[in-house]
């Protein structure tokens, strides 16, 4: 969120926590992570002071990473958020909270810098107060942050490729070097477009010098059935879904969570949904984060058609050895009839345990009705771009027989391999991102590779898009294909071979002058 307002509704949480609203935008300012400037500091803030506000969405409220003490009298706002309706005369936002800011009117001689129907643009309006009310002198899409050489900066976002310069966090560029820290230290090698980290440092010429990047846990998956469905409007509210052995999990939606429908429920066919179209006997399979209450934030939800073992991927808080792993919060028992894999490759509990340190992402399939694991994996994290996979101590069982499953994975863009790796990379992330470069078609390379038990194989699957006009596949069938963005829009993409497939999720949206593609699997 960058963007400037009025302090309102100022709250002491506590002696380093105070919140405030800003166009009914909840704020939530930290004495010792927040940076103030331009005179501002957390003991004299008051209702009232107008603010510069810098900072990320966790779900609930903005996190303030920075303010910036404004002019009281000036009467020139900004606001960002996406365009809820748009005639010509009058505008309204939706704010990341789902709030609706508006309707604005627009003035004759406002500076329009989008397309003639905007609606669902991320954009960043200019308010100006008078006579009382606020009127619109200024709309552009996703306008470039500015910043101040040298303000401490801490942003929390999704890597992507703009296809010129490399890496950017959020939009803002960012510089690392010899004194850049990493939090695990393998992140050093392994950063890649798709990654959710968080950078702290400073400005510089417009490019944040990144002093420290940390993983961010952006990357919670579930998958299970749902208990209950509390909404507080469109796509707002909380989810509730089974976690095994009677607990549950509940998960909160919001404005920004992407939605997608890849059941036979979808009976207006526009591949996605709101909270009121779901029931009880449906299942999801949801990506998620964890805000500073600890709560969990839907990024991407999605609806399939027949449930399947429940599934659960998250950071491992804590274990004990050939009894139990912590996920969330929750013990997870083993048994005697548990599997477990090593990246992907099957191996014993005495293996995988050792292979354990807190804080790895850890994924548990299926919970037994005597409430233990059916299976267990861990992926090992790279440690660049030569290494292979953990070795398997297990006795051999001999050869498999058959199909068991698809690895898909995408090339990065060259110039995007030059700033952090040498030569070209094909990489497999959760989520996968590219920026269309101005004048150029947006294309993705995407390969297949099958698994027969522990063995690579080759195959030649079909690809087949759910909704037709959003991407083309060339060609149709084969272990290697290019992508290509017709339009904006939301479409799965199913790969299948031999009775075994793979489901890809692709958001092609506006970005700038250009589009944005985001593919999920």
């Amino acid at each position: 969120m960058d963007g400037s307002g009025y302090i309102g509704s100022l709250t002491a949480v506590n002696a380093s926590v105070k919140t405030f609203t800003v166009f009914s935008l909840m704020v939530r300012v930290d004495a010792a992570k927040t940076a103030f400037s331009g005179g501002a500091g957390f003991d004299n803030l008051a209702e009232g002071q107008k603010f510069e506000i810098s900072g990320y969405f966790d779900g609930r409220q903005i996190v303030a990473t920075r303010l910036e003490r404004q002019d009281d009298l000036d009467d020139e706002f900004e606001l960002r958020g996406t365009v809820a309706d748009y005639d010509g005369a009058t505008i309204s936002l939706t704010l990341q909270n789902g709030v609706n800011a508006g309707p604005f009117s627009v003035t004759p001689a406002a500076g329009l810098l989008i397309p003639d129907t905007p609606a669902g643009l991320l954009v960043e309006a200019k308010l100006r107060q008078q006579s009382g009310d606020l009127i619109l002198v200024g709309l552009e899409a996703e306008d470039e942050e500015e910043t101040a050489d040298g303000a401490r900066m801490s942003i929390r976002g999704m890597l992507s490729d703009d296809s010129r310069d490399g890496l950017l966090i959020n939009g803002v560029p960012f510089f690392i070097n010899d004194q850049t820290a990493y939090e695990p230290a393998s992140l050093q090698a392994g950063l890649m477009a798709g990654l959710q980290i968080k950078a702290e440092g400073y400005m510089q010429g417009g490019v944040l010098v990144a002093q420290m990047l940390v993983i961010a846990d952006g990357d919670i998956r579930i998958a299970a059935r749902i208990i209950e469905v509390d909404q507080s409007g469109g796509k707002n509210g909380t989810l509730t879904v089974d976690a095994g052995d009677a607990r549950s999990l509940v998960v909160r939606t919001d404005n920004s969570s992407q939605f997608a429908d890849g059941s036979t429920a979808d009976l207006d066919g526009d591949a996605t949904f709101d909270l009121a179209e779901l029931s009880m006997v449906d299942f999801v399979e949801i990506r998620a984060f964890q805000n500073d209450a600890a709560e969990l934030v839907a990024t991407h939800i999605k609806r399939q058609d027949s449930e399947q073992d429940i599934r659960l991927e998250a950071p491992l808080e804590s274990y004990t050895s050939d009894v139990s792993v912590t996920l969330l919060g929750m013990p997870f028992m083993v048994g005697s009839n548990t599997l477990y894999e090593l990246n992907d490759v099957a191996t014993d509990a005495l293996n995988f345990f050792g292979a354990l340190n807190i804080g790895d992402m850890v994924r548990i399939m299926g919970v037994e009705p005597n409430g233990t694991v059916g299976k267990m994996s861990l992926q090992a994290v790279s440690t660049g771009p030569g290494a292979g996979p953990v070795p398997d101590t297990t006795p051999d069982s001999g050869p498999a027989t058959g199909l068991t499953g698809i690895n898909v994975s995408f090339k990065l863009d060259p110039r995007l391999t030059r700033t952090h790796y040498l030569g070209d990379r094909w990489v497999s992330p959760p989520l996968y991102t590219r920026i269309q470069e101005p004048g150029r078609p947006l294309t993705v390379e995407v390969r297949t590779q099958g698994l027969a038990g522990r063995t690579p194989v080759a195959i030649n699957p079909e690809w087949i898009a759910e909704i037709p006009g959003i991407i083309s596949v060339t060609p149709d069938r084969g272990d290697q294909v290019l992508i290509t963005v017709l339009s904006v829009g939301r479409t799965g993409l199913n790969v299948a071979t031999q009775g075994v497939s793979k489901s890809l999720f692709i958001n092609v949206r506006p970005h700038l002058e250009t589009m944005l593609v985001e593919i999920s699997q």
